[in-house]
């Protein structure tokens, strides 16, 4: 059950990922330069797997241990398949000296697997998407201590 849950929560965590990017910036990031370290990581995730298909940088947040179990859900429940992040914007907050939650939100256009029908999706910074991360060995990774039954399964 556990592992659905941080499965689910992954999924749903890149899918938030991707619709804020959409509506927040253009196709080369969020701000360059003046985005953190998490930031920056999260912002290259969400590019490459929004415009490009290339789910590995996201792939390279998820723990080493859980890369083969929750590998092939990412990219199998991957919801912006021909997408292009329009504007993304970033916010984050330091909880400790080795976590951060980092906010996305943005605005976000693909085309939808069933109708073939282009589609965009924006999210405000007020529904802005949260994504927990960990440091651990010098590598940012996303946080699934916090995950629970009670996490929605949207």
């Amino acid at each position: 059950m556990r592992k659905l849950v941080a499965v689910s929560f992954l999924v749903l965590a890149l899918a938030a990922s991707l619709a804020l990017l959409a509506g927040c910036g253009g196709g080369g990031g969020g701000g360059g330069s003046s985005l953190s370290e998490p930031e920056k990581v999260v912002d290259n995730a969400l590019h490459e797997a929004i415009n490009n298909q290339n789910f590995q940088p996201f792939l390279e947040l998820i723990p080493p241990d859980m890369r083969d179990t929750y590998g092939q859900m990412l990219e199998q429940g991957f919801p912006y398949k021909d997408g292009n992040i329009v504007d993304i914007h970033y916010k984050t907050k330091q909880t400790d000296s080795t976590h951060v939650i980092v906010s996305y939100w943005g605005t976000i256009e693909y085309v939808d697997p069933e109708s073939g029908e282009k589609k965009s999706e924006s999210m405000t910074e007020e529904e802005a998407s949260l994504l927990p991360l960990v440091k651990d060995g010098g590598n940012w990774y996303i946080d699934f201590s916090g995950a629970t039954p009670e996490t929605p399964q949207q």
